[in-house]
């Protein structure tokens, strides 16, 4: 039986995952505000804030973590992966619904699979592979029955599904490395800002600024859009946070299923508040999707003992 902690942790994550991912559709929908560069800057700028903030609240010891040239390169490099993931996750959100956007990231733990093959020789069992397949033909059965699929949409979120798994491995090396040597709060407040100072150059090259200004001039209610965009960066902290707390306090098993329960919810939400139409096909396999990734994230428990598995992120 896990502690009071440890059930309010995994519930506020579960509750964030779900809200983070539909409250960043509704910006851009309902919201009328297309410019998920900008949203995933407003992420960044507030994470990166609070993560300091709450470091130095939270740490007893005013940790002031020293700089190598190598120390900065390997945080620039994670933040520029960390940047790529949230943004193009964002950006995928225009072109797809969030039923088949949720679909499309049950394919996470395949290519972490086969990533962690490739990058740390892992081994896994002929039961990992199973479910991986499973997966695999059940994205495969949602995609050709999606009523609005769009393939820019679809190798985004293909996309950001590998990065998001490569993501996975890379932030567990770093936190490792005793070169590195950083509170989880203070590495993810390293690569926001890192993050921030690219993302804010990138939306000024794409002329992504000058659209947003234009846009705030024309819009109706300003203060909504801005009052959207804060609650989704405060979430956005606010989920990276509890996924930390609830990995402490109960199990990374727990927070895989719980990970997939959020894709099950997400997508019954999304058809319900977006009205996107769905098949029997599509529902099939979107189902299976899901039953690999629970099928998965048991094996990984079965076999912890026998063979070492990876940890898998939602977000």
């Amino acid at each position: 039986m896990y502690s009071f902690s440890g059930i309010f942790w995994i519930s506020t994550w579960f509750i964030l995952n779900i809200s983070l991912t539909i409250l960043n559709k509704y910006i851009m929908v309902f919201n009328s505000f297309p410019f998920p560069l900008t949203i995933s800057l407003s992420h960044m700028i507030i994470t990166s804030i609070l993560s300091l903030l709450s470091f130095n609240l939270i740490t007893k010891e005013k940790i002031k973590p020293e700089f190598s040239q190598e120390k900065l390169m390997k945080l620039f490099l994670m933040s520029t992966l960390f940047l790529s993931s949230i943004s193009l996750g964002n950006t995928s959100l225009k072109y797809v619904s969030v039923s088949f956007n949720q679909v499309i990231r049950a394919t996470t733990p395949a290519i972490t699979l086969f990533l962690s093959v490739i990058i740390l020789k892992k081994k896994f069992t002929p039961s990992h592979y199973r479910s991986v397949f499973i997966v695999i033909i059940g994205v495969i059965l949602s995609s050709f029955t999606e009523f609005d699929f769009h393939w820019i949409g679809f190798l985004l979120t293909l996309f950001v599904s590998f990065l998001s798994s490569l993501k996975s491995i890379i932030t567990a090396k770093l936190l490792w490395d005793p070169n590195v040597g950083f509170h989880p709060l203070y590495f993810l407040f390293t690569i926001s800002f890192f993050a921030s100072i690219q993302l804010f150059i990138i939306i000024f090259l794409t002329g992504e600024a000058k659209l947003v200004f234009i846009h705030f001039l024309n819009v109706h209610n300003p203060f909504q859009i801005v009052f959207s965009l804060l609650l989704s960066s405060l979430i956005a902290f606010l989920l990276n946070f509890s996924n930390f707390m609830s990995t402490k306090t109960t199990s990374p098993l727990t927070v895989n299923i719980f990970g997939n329960l959020k894709q099950v919810f997400t997508i019954i939400l999304s058809v319900l508040i977006f009205e996107n139409k769905i098949s029997f096909l599509n529902a099939f396999g979107s189902f299976c999707a899901i039953l690999g990734c629970f099928w998965y994230s048991l094996i990984g428990k079965l076999n912890e003992k026998k063979l070492p598995t990876v940890e898998m992120k939602n977000y």
